[in-house]
């Protein structure tokens, strides 16, 4: 086993280096830049010194010079973060620079900041480019971030070019953004009655007290149907429970929706809420009317659509358009499998056995995935399921990987200090370059090499949207206590899901390591435990966090009679939602129930994704701990 010394000779650090190294970082968290690059400059290797160059130039305050800056964005087009650096760059841009050499800059890398469009700009308009300096500042002042002074800098300088139609786009894509601050600096610039509006918006976006009837009296009849304002008018509706008003300008709305996911967030709501309410058929209505396009808006909408259609109106037909535009508007395997294995079960509907089991063959592809096991148990009425192997990568392309840059670099941030977590941003920017099978096969092999199996699985997941499955790396195995309360594969399962094997992880609420357990509760599993409870040890000692999560989730089994399904849920969204989805949607474990239908009835979208994450990663693992392969019982752990 290497030692330190041994380490840092093969990382390419010696001693020496090291310790310069580690005093170089101290001082530039501790903002004494001058001193940390010249501690960095006395070290024989000089990447990392590299490193802490790079934090000096993205500093706001920083005082390196715009050709130094420039410089390092022209040489390492591979690093992170570069878009920080161009705005560093802008900022330090010397008056006296050489128009052509300004043009030159900004042509190749267009302007970030409101100095850096007023420079362009004013370029542009020397060179006698007055259409392309126009459409730059009319463009930018309507999609840029500038503060109050960047604005001011902005009108006082180019002003003339700015009609009021440039303002009024810029007004209403602040309050779309809810910037109330920066919509109310555009109060001047506009006349009174978008003033109106956009104060009706506000008030209606921020819930504010007063009378809402008041404020909408007050914008002119001729911006009453202004997309923004209707938009905010249901919204505010939906959140007063006011559902039928709320619907009734949801499907009365404008054809330009401006933010049309946005619509559908309101739409989908409702849509769910008349599910509650045994409504399907208005749920269908609304899913059927979404006006979406793209993304995971029109997914969602496809998706409820026709699974309404299918499993509660008795409209196969109509279903099965609706999963195939799913299945022909998606890419990530997740979506496709959904979209062919619901596709599948229209087609057996309708009895059409072949389309069926074409349907179901798409859907198996992914193994990995929910609805592609389903569709796997369903076509092939098989318990066995290989999961696929990891791509292989020549020693050649390994030797080239380890020689690069940005490897290098990961692995002696990672020595210098492994718990500071300086390597993460370079092993993800070496996610988002990586372009093949090798490629996130090698990242995700220096992320296991790092000790930083959250790394691995954060690359992993990036890869499998370019169809890329990464087992080893994607579905990490750790060491972890054997007390008996669960099945291993479960227990991994769940933390890769709560925090992707990061035992530092701390959530916005509070959840704490591994298992992302709430202090509170962590007490509570302690002492039912007889264990001393800290909550420091949550993160800082994985055993701990393994050994009352699961305690906690046994706990949650045996309080819904051994189910799975209830149990993962509960753990995402709480046992009191789960008991209040018991009242309202049935019980999965009764007979004749469909516990598909059961968890996509969930009303908490992150709680549907959840479960299903959670409950396909169990197969995956129990084939990885038996040798790559393992009964496929995906049907069998939903009827627990």
């Amino acid at each position: 086993m290497l030692g330190t010394a041994g380490l840092a000779a093969a990382d390419g650090l010696s001693e020496r280096d090291l310790g310069l190294y580690r005093a170089a970082f101290k001082a530039a968290e501790a903002a004494r830049w001058p001193e940390a690059n010249a501690i960095a400059s006395q070290a024989g290797e000089k990447l990392p010194a590299k490193a802490i160059q790079w934090l000096d130039m993205a500093r706001s305050d920083t005082d390196a010079g715009f050709e130094a800056i420039a410089d390092f964005i022209r040489r390492n087009p591979e690093w992170p973060n570069l878009n920080t650096l161009r705005r560093s760059a802008e900022m330090a841009m010397p008056l006296w620079m050489p128009d052509g050499d300004v043009k030159a800059w900004f042509g190749k890398y267009p302007p970030l900041t409101g100095g850096g469009v007023l420079r362009y700009a004013t370029v542009l308009l020397n060179d006698g480019k007055t259409r392309e300096a126009t459409e730059l500042v009319r463009e930018r002042w309507v999609s840029g971030g500038f503060g109050a002074t960047e604005e001011m800098d902005l009108r006082a300088r180019f002003g003339d070019l700015l009609r009021p139609r440039d303002h009024i786009a810029r007004l209403d894509r602040l309050v779309w953004d809810n910037e109330e601050a920066a919509a109310r600096r555009m109060f001047s610039l506009i006349d009174g009655g978008h003033q109106a509006l956009a104060e009706a918006r506000l008030f209606l976006a921020n819930m504010k007290k007063g009378n809402v009837d008041t404020v909408l009296n007050k914008v002119p009849p001729s911006l009453q149907s202004d997309p923004g304002l209707l938009y905010e008018r249901a919204r505010w509706r939906r959140r007063k429970d006011m559902d039928d008003g709320a619907l009734d300008i949801l499907m009365n709305r404008p054809a330009d929706m401006v933010r049309p996911a946005a619509w559908w967030s309101e739409m989908h709501i409702l849509a769910r809420r008349s599910i509650e309410k045994g409504n399907y058929a208005e749920a269908y209505r609304i899913a059927r009317n979404s006006g979406q396009k793209d993304g995971l808006a029109l997914s969602q909408a496809e998706f409820l659509a026709g699974w309404l259609a299918l499993r509660f109106l008795n409209k196969p037909q109509e279903a099965l358009k609706h999963f195939e535009q799913l299945y022909a508007a998606v890419s990530a395997p997740i979506s496709r499998s959904r979209g062919a294995y619901w596709a599948g079960r229209a087609a057996e509907d309708l009895k059409q056995p072949d389309q069926a089991r074409r349907w179901y063959d798409l859907a198996g592809e992914h193994v990995t995935t929910f609805y592609g096991q389903l569709a796997r148990k369903r076509v092939r009425n098989t318990n066995d399921a290989a999961v696929p192997g990891d791509a292989r990568i020549g020693q050649d392309a390994v030797a080239a990987f380890n020689a690069a840059e940005l490897p290098r670099l990961a692995r002696m941030l990672n020595l210098i200090d492994p718990v500071a977590d300086r390597e993460g941003i370079f092993v993800r920017r070496l996610g988002s370059n990586a372009k093949t099978a090798q490629d996130y096969a090698l990242v995700t092999r220096l992320a296991q090499d790092l000790v930083r199996p959250d790394l691995a699985v954060t690359v992993a997941k990036q890869a499998v949207q370019d169809g890329v499955t990464l087992i080893n790396a994607g579905y990490p195995v750790v060491s972890m206590p054997d007390l008996g309360w669960l099945e291993p594969a479960l227990v991994h399962s769940l933390i890769r899901q709560e925090s992707t094997f990061n035992e530092n992880a701390v959530s916005p609420a509070g959840a704490r390591g591994l298992m992302q357990l709430m202090p509170a509760t962590a007490k509570q599993v302690a002492g039912q435990l007889g264990m001393q409870h800290t909550n420091s040890r949550l993160t800082s000692d994985p055993t701990y966090n393994i050994a009352l999560g699961s305690a906690y989730m046994r706990e949650l089994i045996d309080r819904f009679n051994g189910s799975y399904v209830l149990a993962i849920a509960a753990y995402n969204a709480g046992p009191g939602r789960v008991r209040e989805w018991l009242q309202t949607n049935g019980d999965p474990r009764a007979e004749g129930v469909d516990v598909v239908d059961w968890i996509e009835l969930i009303p908490i979208y992150e709680t549907r994704n959840y479960v299903q994450r959670v409950m396909e990663a169990v197969h995956i693992y129990r084939a990885r701990m038996d040798g790559g392969h393992a009964k496929l019982l995906l049907e069998e752990d939903l009827r627990r």
